[in-house]
């Protein structure tokens, strides 16, 4: 029962399990001693390791190199060195034979730790002893020679592995990219890259590596185009980092159509977006903000913890709405309005959204209005969504009362704001609204970006000399 726990990761209820055993009175063997061992160990908790250990051989069992090695992983887990270390002393002591597995582990140890000495010493013993150093081994060092910009040492490793069964594995080739970057090396990356792909032997990590090494140099875009088009036909774009990098690229090279209708696969393979996809991102939707308070939203939905709460409901129902999917953010939609939950300011939004989304204008602007008398408070992104309704349906007067009452409400714009206002003058062939808008959009960033105060309750921010300037412009067109 004790192992089957174990596997299942069901630690808690072993632990408990073993302590029950210990009351009744029912013996404690060697190999529940070291099931429990291993189970600690995997709990991540090495004092109960090391204290299980010291516990079996007061009760007269010997324990064996797997039972010192498992206390010696959970120390190097928690970065305590020494104890890892004098694990591995105490191991060598007590059993005839080190194993190559316990190797390995304190290999790793002292690589994690950066201590190159320690590791290359205990290779140098590993060898002594007739053991032929496996992948493990090798990549341990690699990652080490990586950190302190080692290049021909990690090469040398790689070269190694050519001797070994099998080659060097991908783990190994994806770490040598990532010397190869940390090194600031570029070009080595890429010709390494064009190996392994020409190999056949990359994957998903692969590709993240190498688009993050190029994107810290300019004058790579075809390189990392042709990378992101490797993974969209390997099928390698598949989680939330894998997006972002893709999305990423297409936004850099303005391929913002390419961006946006990833982001639309992203939401509708369940792939969360997170704060770098909204960095990516908010230059190119229309209301970055939605998504913003969306990310928001998705992080109290997983301190909840459940699946089914209101945040979730709220994260996808605007989510839904950002990417079209109308049928989808009306079916949400409806579980927020009653969920019997007093709504936040993000909730009103989704629902705003939903209803813009779905075509379904008259219900959107009462709901809207609810809000202003009866709450939740309407924010920037609820005032960048009416914007953005009435835009849609032509309605100028609309749009400029709404704006005006926006800043009543000291609500302050932002650039979203003002490409809503502006977009929606420039349909309507309102030049003269459209140098307004603008000059009013610079002058807010400037008293933003010098920490001045924004003027209150809808004064206007712009001079009689740039409202001249903007009918001057109006004229001119």
């Amino acid at each position: 029962m004790i192992k089957s726990y174990k596997i299942a990761a069901l630690y808690g209820k072993a632990f408990k399990l073993f302590e029950s055993m210990k009351e009744r009175g029912i013996e404690v063997d060697e190999f529940s001693f070291s099931t429990m061992i291993h189970t600690s160990s995997e709990a991540g908790d090495a004092g109960k390791a090391a204290a299980l250990l010291d516990e079996m051989r007061t009760a007269g069992f010997k324990p064996s190199c797997s039972d010192f090695t498992a206390v010696l992983v959970a120390y190097g887990r928690e970065r305590l060195i020494e104890k890892a270390s004098g694990t591995f002393e105490e191991l060598k002591e007590h059993c005839s034979v080190v194993d190559m597995v316990a190797y390995s582990a304190i290999i790793n140890v002292y690589a994690d730790a950066g201590m190159l000495e320690k590791a290359e010493a205990t290779l140098c013993a590993m060898e002594s002893a007739g053991h032929i150093p496996n992948h493990i081994v090798y990549s341990s060092l690699m990652k080490l020679y990586g950190k302190l910009e080692m290049v021909e040492q990690a090469e040398a490793m790689l070269q190694k592995m050519e001797h070994l069964d099998g080659g060097p594995d991908l783990f190994a080739r994806n770490t040598l990219l990532n010397v190869y970057g940390r090194a600031g090396m570029q070009k080595s990356a890429w010709f390494f890259f064009q190996r392994m792909q020409q190999e056949g032997c990359f994957n998903g990590v692969s590709c993240n590596i190498m688009l993050n090494i190029l994107a810290n140099e300019s004058g790579w875009n075809e390189e990392a185009y042709f990378v992101v088009n490797r993974m969209l036909e390997s099928g390698l774009v598949n989680d939330v980092l894998s997006f972002n990098n893709v999305i990423s690229v297409f936004a850099g090279m303005g391929k913002q159509t390419e961006a946006y209708e990833l982001f639309k696969q992203m939401v509708k393979q369940g792939v969360m977006p997170n704060f770098h996809t909204y960095d990516q991102l908010k230059h190119i939707l229309q209301n970055p903000g939605l998504l913003r308070e969306s990310i928001e939203e998705l992080d109290l939905a997983c301190k909840d913890g459940s699946p089914n709460n209101v945040h979730n409901f709220v994260a996808l129902t605007s989510l839904y709405s950002l990417t079209g999917m109308s049928l989808e953010a009306m079916g949400l939609c409806a579980k927020v309005k009653n969920s019997g939950m007093t709504l936040s300011v993000a909730a009103g939004n989704a629902i705003i959204n939903a209803y813009g989304c779905s075509g379904r204008f008259d219900e959107a602007v009462r709901f809207f209005m609810d809000m202003q008398s009866e709450g939740p408070r309407p924010n920037t992104v609820s005032y960048t969504s009416m914007l953005l309704l009435y835009g849609k349906e032509g309605l100028v007067e609309g749009v400029t009362r709404l704006f005006s009452r926006m800043k009543q409400d000291d609500c302050l714009p932002d650039d979203a704001t003002f490409k809503a206002l502006i977009d929606t003058y420039k349909r309507a062939g309102r030049f003269d609204l459209v140098s307004m808008a603008t000059h009013e959009m610079k002058f807010l960033r400037f008293l933003k970006e010098n920490g001045s105060l924004i003027l209150p309750e809808g004064e206007s921010d712009t001079s009689e000399d740039e409202e001249e300037e903007g009918h001057n412009a109006s004229a001119s067109v």
